[in-house]
């Protein structure tokens, strides 16, 4: 009886192994051709079932690459990471090299999920534009030849990324610009002065270029006080891609105390002027609360501007698009921009009900979850989840970018102890929200 066992075991795991090598060279074929073919669907395809539940029971986890992050390698096995740890959404720069590169990261521990319990399916990748100039969207710069010898280099010091290279003869750039996410530490903390931010506007026809390539399922539109104009300017020139292709439109936006909710409400207007192109988008709105960006991994007290944010939304219930909301001390350029969408609010409660969702971003961190659930967050109607950027980042950063620095081009999954200490902190993270 053990004979017949052991031999039906062992065909049962040369299927398995036989499987597991058909689809790394499906992989290795698919990634090879990508770039002669941009329209070719990624070889795991992701349903947006999992995501809306995770949504719907505020158990919402998106990873933020950073809108200006181009740090290649360090992004493809980030991906792999927060992907291996179970995240619902990759948040990506609007560039295809970084594209290619997360999709790599993603679509290899896709390959590799039965080691990782917590990989439930592909996560959303989305890319990260701007209507007009926004923080996210810059870069520190300077000059390190004019720095005095005797500068105790606090640059260097604050800098998460590190992208402040030390003093050294060979040093070209006081910036490395791939690594630098603009969150400006460095400009603040230069003792002359000497540090400049270069800031910078999203492409739109390489924006409409990765919509249309079939490998992005998400957008998230980075816009802020009075930039309703800049908005539907963008709208305008990539709204019918967006509506067309993707399962999720995302606007991060920070407070604007009494006229965030106006405000909310004349974006929506613009993005469903045109009521039967909006009436073809079958995918879920996301409206992220961005407290205090980019400030996650400065500690607990971060996370306050972001919880705030988010009860007061949803305390006075602003996703309804045809409540009434007082227009006192309101900027007159909202008002106007309601008056002038006004005439189709009515007509959008008969199109088909969407999906509209709170997510915290700007100071994230482990202390987020259990700070929202004290204000009873967690499970309220409209409360989706948390995006986690600059903490999740900084944390594995200093590991996977000494590893680059001794094996320039490493895989993480090369580098099974790195892995292992990776993994421990990415999904305590991740699954500090899905677990609770």
């Amino acid at each position: 009886q053990i004979l017949p066992m052991l031999f039906v075991t062992t065909l049962m795991l040369f299927a398995v192994q036989y499987l597991q090598f058909q689809q790394y060279f499906c992989l290795k074929r698919n990634l090879l051709s990508s770039n002669s073919n941009r329209s070719k669907v990624p070889l795991f395809a992701v349903g947006i079932s999992e995501q809306i539940s995770s949504l719907q029971r505020s158990r919402w986890v998106k990873f933020i690459c950073g809108a200006s992050n181009h740090d290649v390698a360090l992004i493809r096995n980030l991906c792999y990471i927060y992907t291996s740890a179970g995240v619902d959404c990759i948040d990506l720069s609007a560039d295809s090299a970084i594209l290619n590169a997360a999709m790599e990261g993603v679509q290899s521990a896709m390959i590799a999920s039965n080691n990782f319990p917590n990989t439930k399916s592909r996560p959303l990748l989305m890319i990260s534009v701007n209507d007009d100039e926004d923080l996210h969207f810059r870069k520190a710069e300077f000059d390190p030849k004019i720095c005095p010898i005797s500068c105790p280099r606090p640059c260097e010091k604050v800098c998460p990324a590190w992208a402040i290279p030390p003093i050294s003869s060979q040093i070209t750039t006081g910036v490395i610009a791939d690594k630098c996410y603009g969150c400006g530490r460095c400009i603040l903390s230069c003792p002359l002065g000497l540090i400049t931010e270069k800031s910078y506007q999203s492409d739109v026809s390489t924006i409409n270029s990765l919509l249309a390539s079939g490998q992005v399922d998400a957008i998230e539109i980075h816009t802020g006080r009075n930039h309703q104009q800049s908005f539907q300017n963008l709208w305008n020139k990539i709204g019918p891609e967006v509506l067309a292709n993707l399962q999720v439109i995302s606007i991060s936006f920070p407070d604007m105390d009494h006229e965030t909710i106006p405000f909310i409400q004349s974006l929506q207007a613009i993005m469903t002027e045109n009521t039967s192109l909006y009436s073809q988008f079958k995918g879920i709105h996301i409206w992220q609360a961005d407290g205090r960006p980019m400030s996650g991994d400065i500690g607990k007290g971060a996370s306050h501007a972001c919880i705030q944010l988010a009860t007061k939304l949803l305390q006075q219930q602003p996703l309804n698009i045809s409540s009434t909301t007082s227009l006192d001390n309101v900027h007159q350029t909202t008002i106007d921009f309601l008056d002038h969408h006004n005439h189709h609010l009515n007509e959008l409660n008969e199109l088909k009900e969407s999906k509209h969702f709170i997510q915290l971003a700007g100071g994230t961190n482990n202390y987020s979850f259990s700070m929202a659930k004290e204000v009873e967050l967690i499970g309220k109607p409209g409360f989706g989840g948390f995006a986690f950027g600059g903490y999740a980042r900084r944390q594995l950063g200093k590991y996977l970018n000494e590893l680059e620095k001794n094996d320039s081009g490493a895989k993480i999954e090369n580098h099974p102890d790195v892995l292992k200490y990776c993994m421990k902190f990415a999904n305590e993270l991740v699954q500090s929200v899905k677990s609770s």
